[in-house]
């Protein structure tokens, strides 16, 4: 084999798959991050007022209850676009098998 020359796919389109893959896998992974991340962020901001205003432990339970809904509502929008798949143009119709 020539050393320059690079080795052939053993099936065609297997990069094509390999990069949607790559890509929504990153997607999906960057979304549990961003869950976790804004969960976080709305308990440390109740402990925080917690600790300014006096009111322990109950602006922090608002904060991460709060923070679970809108990690949640952000992870409902956000998965539709994620789970769509390129249409194959050689189907006739984009039903499932």
């Amino acid at each position: 084999m020539d050393p320059g020359r690079k080795p052939r796919d053993p099936l065609p389109g297997a990069d094509e798959v390999r990069r949607l893959t790559d890509t929504s896998t990153a997607r999906l992974a960057g979304l549990g991050v961003q869950f976790a991340f804004v969960l976080v962020l709305f308990g440390a901001a109740g402990y925080g007022l917690d600790v300014w205003l006096g009111t322990r432990p109950w602006l922090l339970v608002v904060g991460v209850f709060a923070g679970g809904a809108a990690a949640f509502y952000s992870l409902l929008r956000a998965l539709p676009a994620a789970s769509k798949r390129p249409r194959d143009p050689a189907r006739k119709t984009d039903t499932p098998p």
